[in-house]
């Protein structure tokens, strides 16, 4: 009697963002994520927006133990500049 192992294929899930740029923005997102937003009085660094708190919306980071936060709309211009030196290999 010969034995038979039913083969095994590995199925690929759809992943939530198939762009560079969407890959980046949900590791920003997923690292942002774990960080406290409970700073008072924040600012965007490029258009000097204030906020009380930092909204959830917003990004940070930290450079040199100094943490800077990009409101919504600047955060989206940075994605889209870095999503313009892309090369076209990637799209």
């Amino acid at each position: 009697m010969a034995c038979t192992t039913p083969s095994r294929t590995r199925t690929r899930t759809a992943q939530p963002a198939t762009t560079p740029a969407g890959r980046l923005l949900l590791r920003a997102i997923a690292y942002g994520a774990g960080m406290e937003r409970d700073a008072t009085e924040v600012s965007c660094r490029r258009c000097e927006r204030r906020a009380e708190q930092a909204p959830a919306t917003w990004s940070s980071e930290t450079v040199e133990g100094r943490r800077t936060w990009l409101c919504e709309r600047c955060t989206r211009d940075n994605l889209r500049g870095i999503e313009g030196k892309l090369d076209d290999a990637w799209w």
